[in-house]
């Protein structure tokens, strides 16, 4: 992804530390972070990747559909997602597989809810 930087990419870096806590799941890697990655706006991903911690990304990949994160970050302020993926997990969860991403299933409402956030 041309949106991380080289920083990203070293030992200590935020892509590195998401791949390595990745490497054991490889169910995860196959079935949710590849179709994730391969789904949105790589310029989300990268401050996906930068601002919210790998444990916590890794969570929110175990409980939450890749079509319910897509639908968020296609409807919302990144800003917003990354302040509710940084909450507490249920709250990150809730915000996603609960009646936010179905309700941004509807045209109307994810277009009126992508203006005001």
């Amino acid at each position: 992804v041309d949106a991380l930087t080289d920083e990203d990419f070293e030992e200590t870096g935020s892509a590195i530390a998401l791949l390595k806590l990745l490497a054991d799941e490889r169910g995860l890697l196959r079935d949710k972070a590849v179709p994730l990655v391969s789904c949105i706006d790589p310029e989300k991903l990268a401050i996906l990747i930068q601002k919210v911690s790998a444990p916590q990304m890794l969570g929110i990949l175990r409980q939450v559909e890749v079509e319910g994160i897509q639908r968020l970050l296609d409807h919302t302020n990144i800003d917003m997602v990354v302040i509710s993926f940084n909450g507490p997990l249920e709250f990150a969860v809730g915000a996603v597989a609960g009646g936010l991403a179905k309700a941004l299933a509807n045209p109307t409402a994810a277009s009126l809810f992508k203006r005001s956030s």
